[in-house]
Formats: structure tokens, C-alpha cells, sequence
């Protein structure tokens, strides 16, 4: 996804950046859990961050937290280049 390009592309080496909210992984460990694409956990490792996996089509999908494994993803807090916007302001 572009969006992840731009990103990760300006913030990789940004460790407090990717670290003021949430735990932004590095590029490397995104990876596919529980039927989304995870790149980000909450501080406390409490809840995964990700895309859902039948949301990876869309241009700008809505990001979303899932709190339990195999559970159900809710909306975090709308698309992910808004997301990542606010994590990089």
C-alpha cells in the first residue's frame, strides 16, 4: 500500500514518532493476525491495531483495534491515511 510506503519511508528511523500514541511497528514485523494486517499495538500490548483483511482493497481502509484474538474488529478511528497523519503530527 502506497500509504505504508510514504509512511514508513519518512518515520522508519523515527522511533519516537512511531512510538508517541501507539506502538507503531517497524516495517519488518508488520505481519497478518486474526484476519487483519497488524502494524501497530496498543502501549500496553493490551490490543492489536490493523487493517482488516477484507478491507485491503480499498484505497484508504478504515483502521481498526481488535481486543481479544480471533475476535471482532472495531473502528479506531477512520482511514488509515488519516491515522497515520495524526500519528506523524
Amino acid at each position: 500500500m502506497e500509504i505504508f510506503e510514504d509512511f514508513y519511508e519518512n518515520f522508519q528511523n523515527a522511533h519516537d514518532i512511531r512510538t508517541s500514541f501507539f506502538e507503531i511497528l517497524p516495517i519488518e514485523e508488520i505481519h497478518i493476525k486474526n484476519g487483519g494486517l497488524v502494524f501497530a499495538m496498543e502501549h500496553k500490548n493490551s490490543y492489536l491495531i490493523g487493517v482488516e483483511m477484507l478491507d485491503l482493497d480499498c484505497e484508504d481502509p478504515r483502521v481498526k483495534y481488535q481486543t481479544h484474538e480471533n475476535d471482532i474488529w472495531f473502528n479506531e478511528s477512520g482511514s488509515l491515511r488519516s491515522f497515520l497523519f495524526k500519528i506523524s503530527a
